[in-house]
């Protein structure tokens, strides 16, 4: 399917969308850190839980990163992502694209059984999820 839909992309389409300025070659990583080195202390992201300054949200990418790492993964791994709407989610979104990874979201209210198909369907490597959510996930998989 997503052959078919990218193959009707004419080349002259992805030209004018790039002369038009609206396409660029900004990575995820870069452009979240470009906003926190502009931000600085200053407040750039906040959530239900969470309100991290554009510095604190550097540190954070670069924590998952290291994080990530240890865990092996690195570039093509594909790792689910179990978490809400948060912070949390876009700091482990940005470590591991700017690894090269692949992210898998699997949205937090998701059943555990489902979140366990989807993994083994995509053939992930690893999983990020709430400390309590792990074991129930880890029950459903073979």
């Amino acid at each position: 399917m997503l052959r078919e839909v990218t193959s009707r992309l004419r080349s002259d389409e992805v030209d004018g969308y790039v002369r038009s300025g609206a396409w660029t070659d900004d990575t995820i990583h870069g452009l979240m850190l470009a906003s926190a080195a502009a931000t600085g202390d200053g407040l750039l992201m906040t959530d239900s839980r969470w309100t991290v300054s554009g510095r604190e949200l550097e540190t954070g990418i670069a924590r998952a990163c290291d994080s990530l790492l240890a865990a092996g993964v690195g570039p093509r791994s594909v790792v689910g992502l179990h978490t809400g709407n948060h912070v949390e989610f876009v700091i482990l979104h940005t470590a591991l694209s700017s690894l090269g990874a692949v992210t898998l979201t699997l949205p937090s209210r998701l059943p555990s059984a489902d979140v366990a198909a989807l993994l083994e369907q995509a053939d992930a490597d690893a999983l990020v999820a709430p400390t309590g959510s792990a074991p129930r996930i880890a029950t459903h998989l073979p």
